[in-house]
C-alpha cells in the first residue's frame, strides 16, 4: 500500500503531498474513501451502467489491499502513477483496470465496454467510434488471434506502435479525474465557468471603481467651480465697496467745497 508498480509516495514533492491531503481529508475526514464517496469526490453522477461499472474497477485498482475503502496512501500512489509514471507502469495499471473478471486477460467485449466507459466519463468527441477502436487493437497486437489479449501482448503490442500508444493514451485518457482533483473535485468545465465568473466580476468591480473615481473627479470639479463663483462674488463685492468709498469721499469732498465757499461768502457780507 503506498507504492504501485514501482510508482512510491515518496516520489512525490512535499508541496503535492500536502495539497493531495488537505484535499482528501476535506472531502473524507474519516481517511477512508468508500466506492459512494469515491464518486462524490470526483463528481461522478448520472454514469450510465458501463460507466458506473468501469469506475467500480478503478476503485478496485485503487483499493490494494482489498478492504474495500482507499486510504489516503493508496490514492496518492494510484494518481501519481497516473500524473508521472512511466509508460510500462502505467500499461500494466490499465491492463490491470480493463481486466474486468481478473483472469489476467482483456478480451474484446471487456475492451469495447471500457473504451465506451471512459468517453462516457471524459465526454471526448473521437473520429473513431469505440468498436472501430477495439477492432484495431486487436488486429495490431493479438498476436495469436485468440481473441484475447495477454498481458505480454497489450505490453509490447502498444509500446512499439506509436500510433496505437498515443491513440490508446487519449482514448483512455484519466485527465479528466486528475482535472477533478486538480480542481477540489469541481468538474473541469464548471472550475472554468468559475474562473470566467470571478474574472467577470473583477472587470466589473473595476469599471465600477473607475465610475466612482469619474464621479470623485467631477464632485471635485463642481467645487473648484463652486470656489471660483464664490470668488468672483467676493470680488465684485469688493468693486461695490470701493465704489461706495469713492463716492463717499466724493461727497465729502464735496461737501467740503461748498463749506468753504459759504465762508467766504459770509466774510464778504461781514465787510
Amino acid at each position: 500500500m503506498g507504492n504501485m508498480d514501482g510508482k512510491s509516495v515518496e516520489e512525490l514533492s512535499t508541496t503535492e503531498c500536502h495539497q493531495w491531503y488537505k484535499k482528501f481529508m476535506t472531502e473524507c475526514p474519516s481517511g477512508q474513501l468508500t466506492l459512494y464517496e469515491f464518486k462524490q469526490f470526483f463528481g461522478l453522477k448520472n454514469l450510465s451502467p458501463s460507466a458506473n461499472k468501469y469506475v467500480e474497477q478503478m476503485f478496485e485498482t485503487f483499493d490494494f489491499n482489498k478492504d474495500g475503502y482507499i486510504d489516503f496512501m493508496e490514492y496518492v500512489a494510484a494518481l501519481s502513477l497516473v500524473l508521472k509514471g512511466k509508460v510500462d507502469q502505467k500499461l500494466r495499471w490499465y491492463f490491470k483496470l480493463y481486466d474486468v473478471d481478473g483472469n489476467g486477460c482483456i478480451d474484446r467485449a471487456e475492451l469495447l465496454n471500457i473504451i465506451k466507459a471512459i468517453r462516457s466519463i471524459n465526454r471526448c468527441n473521437e473520429k473513431m467510434t469505440a468498436e472501430e477502436f477495439t477492432d484495431i487493437v486487436f488486429q495490431k497486437i493479438d498476436i495469436n488471434g485468440d481473441g484475447e489479449l495477454s498481458l505480454e501482448e497489450f505490453m509490447e503490442g502498444v509500446q512499439k506502435d506509436e500510433v496505437l500508444l498515443d491513440i490508446l493514451t487519449r482514448s483512455l485518457d484519466l485527465t479528466h479525474i486528475v482535472k477533478l482533483i486538480q480542481n477540489d473535485g469541481k468538474n473541469p468545465q464548471e472550475g472554468e465557468q468559475d474562473a470566467q465568473a470571478a474574472q467577470k466580476k473583477r472587470k466589473e468591480k473595476e469599471k465600477e471603481k473607475e465610475k466612482e473615481k469619474e464621479k470623485e473627479k467631477e464632485k471635485e470639479k463642481e467645487k473648484e467651480k463652486e470656489k471660483e463663483k464664490e470668488k468672483e462674488k467676493e470680488k465684485e463685492k469688493e468693486k461695490e465697496k470701493e465704489k461706495e468709498k469713492e463716492k463717499e469721499e466724493r461727497h465729502q469732498g464735496k461737501k467740503g467745497r461748498n463749506s468753504t465757499h459759504e465762508d467766504r461768502k459770509e466774510r464778504k457780507e461781514g465787510k
